[in-house]
């Protein structure tokens, strides 16, 4: 499907627009607990949301947990989960258990980020661009994974 060019400018103006209204790159941190574990460790994740998510007239804004490790056959190396609407200023804690993704974490260290996703919400009557405004990560953290001893 094209986009006509009066569909771009406006795509192009609601971005730009939305960037300022919700501000700069945050200083947010993101803490792990445990710092290393096991295999079967779930890892909590705790944030302070820098920003109010959820739908804001023509935009949805969301935050990611995402953290990839070593890759090696029947672990986990790579976990990802979008959050549900929260409250600017709310303590958010993101549980990363490997059950929940069906087995046990590779060994090894795990970097992860906090991103915040930005989405144009479409309705039916307009051609709509399939893109992620400017994604941009407002929290690093990382984790370790312990060899299991033979």
């Amino acid at each position: 499907m094209r986009l006509s060019a009066s569909a771009v400018v406006c795509a192009l103006a609601l971005l730009a627009s939305s960037s300022l209204a919700f501000g700069a790159a945050s200083d947010t941190r993101a803490h792990v607990t445990p710092r290393s574990g096991k295999a079967t460790t779930t890892f909590l994740v705790r944030f302070q949301a820098p920003y109010q998510t959820g739908s804001f007239g023509d935009i949805r804004r969301e935050y990611e947990v995402a953290a990839s490790g070593p890759r090696e056959k029947d672990c986990i190396s790579m976990v990802s989960t979008t959050l549900s609407p929260t409250q600017r200023g709310a303590h958010v804690n993101v549980p990363l258990d490997p059950k929940r993704h069906g087995g046990v974490w590779c060994a090894g260290k795990f970097n992860g980020d906090v991103t915040e996703l930005q989405m144009i919400i479409c309705n039916r009557d307009m051609a709509c661009p399939q893109i992620v405004i400017a994604p941009r990560t407002i929290a690093r953290f990382s984790f370790r994974v312990a060899t299991p001893r033979h």
